[in-house]
């Protein structure tokens, strides 16, 4: 995406301005969640040595998963604590390059702060909870929605997140080692036909997959590993949720495991998706939550392949349209600053309002389906936003 609505010279007098930049483009903190638990987070690195790194021109690298977890702490009222960013530098070159936003004018980015602490003390009296394991989209992070991480984890769900390497934005192993994305359309080779890119794709979904299967088998044998944190995580009770390609990484990984309980997708890119897989029956709860316009993606396979997959679901397909939303409004994007609107990257909903009510719709979702837990019923979504489109289907 390119900047939209800035003439040249309102623009260079922004970028030459550093204190007009503080001004007109100061970047908001994460909002704080309204569950009643703390939130802690611990960072580790993952090494599957049965897989080769998959763009490693080194053949003897092994597969490094770099993985996020938050969790609920104790009882008490939120405040902000940590940076969102570790290497702040590193994501404004990302999403400079990426969305042609020029980097002056994210300077801000290194203030933004969370509400969860870094190596806090997990809650042990909660007993074992139901663990979420996110996937990130093409050149995404594996923070890219604490909002919804921190919201569910007060709430008491442990959520595990992913960095895919050389699909991520970036991924910094140490001061030497930083890994770019490798995988957008630019970086296929030069004369590559349909049928190869889309080939390359669908290998790329298992490759992405497999990084899933991976951190579920971690997770069933935690206590070798973080003792502490296994015993606040029930591996019997595992949901999956992803966004764009994450989403369709999240759908294809639930038609090859069986250790997986529910799947949430969040504007689901399902084009990656073989029609071998968009065919099978997932027999995995499913929601959908994404825009009500499928102009986004200029194709409308997108939401024709998320529609027949949802129908071939021997269990609950629910899919939600929400008006005046964007792609960028389903991640952390939309909540740093008003401008995102300017740049034409996130839509015209009241950002605070979709906020909430995307947060609270995760939760009774959860709720409903993996503890048995209230209730999520097409009037009660209806009710959170107007203009929602709900379909609901499971076969008989």
């Amino acid at each position: 995406m390119k900047i939209k609505n800035f003439t040249p010279l309102l623009l260079i007098f922004f970028i030459s301005c550093a204190t007009m930049v503080h001004l007109l483009f100061p970047l908001e903190n994460i909002p704080l969640p309204t569950g009643p638990y703390k939130v802690g987070t611990k960072l580790y690195t993952w090494i599957d040595s049965s897989r080769q790194e998959w763009l490693d021109e080194h053949s003897n690298s092994v597969r490094r998963i770099p993985v996020q977890v938050w969790y609920p702490m104790e009882k008490g009222s939120h405040q902000l604590h940590s940076y969102y960013l570790d290497y702040p530098k590193d994501y404004i070159h990302v999403i400079s390059t990426d969305f042609g936003i020029p980097g002056k004018l994210l300077v801000n980015v290194s203030k933004i702060r969370t509400s969860a602490t870094h190596n806090g003390n997990q809650n042990q009296e909660l007993g074992k909870r139901p663990v979420i394991i996110f996937s990130h989209g093409l050149g995404g992070f594996k923070n890219q929605n604490t909002v919804q991480f921190e919201e569910l984890a007060s709430h008491g769900y442990v959520i595990f997140a992913c960095d895919h390497v050389y699909d991520a934005g970036f991924v910094r192993f140490s001061e030497d080692e930083i890994i770019y994305s490798k995988s957008y359309k630019g970086h296929f080779p030069e004369g590559t036909s349909d049928e190869e890119y889309w080939d390359t794709r669908a290998k790329h979904l298992l490759i992405r997959s497999q990084d899933i299967s991976f951190i579920i088998d971690q997770i069933e044998k935690l206590d070798t590993i973080d003792r502490t944190l296994s015993q606040l995580c029930d591996s019997q009770n595992i949901s999956l949720m992803g966004h764009s390609f994450g989403a369709s990484t999240v759908l294809a990984t639930s038609l090859r495991e069986k250790r997986i309980n529910s799947c949430v997708a969040l504007d689901a890119w399902t084009l990656p998706m073989p029609s071998k897989i968009i065919n099978q029956n997932i027999n995995t709860p499913l929601l959908h939550v994404g825009q009500l316009s499928d102009k986004y993606w200029e194709n409308k396979n997108n939401r024709l392949k998320l529609d027949t997959l949802a129908q071939n679901n021997e269990k609950q397909s629910i899919r939600i349209r929400i008006p005046k939303t964007k792609h960028f409004d389903y991640s952390d994007f939309s909540h740093f600053t008003w401008a995102t609107k300017m740049f034409g990257i996130t839509g015209k909903i009241n950002r605070e309002k979709f906020r909430l009510s995307l947060n609270k719709l995760l939760v009774d979702y959860l709720n409903y389906t993996v503890l048995n837990k209230g209730e999520f019923t097409v009037e009660r979504v209806k009710q959170l936003y107007g203009g929602i489109e709900v379909i609901k289907n499971i076969k008989q």
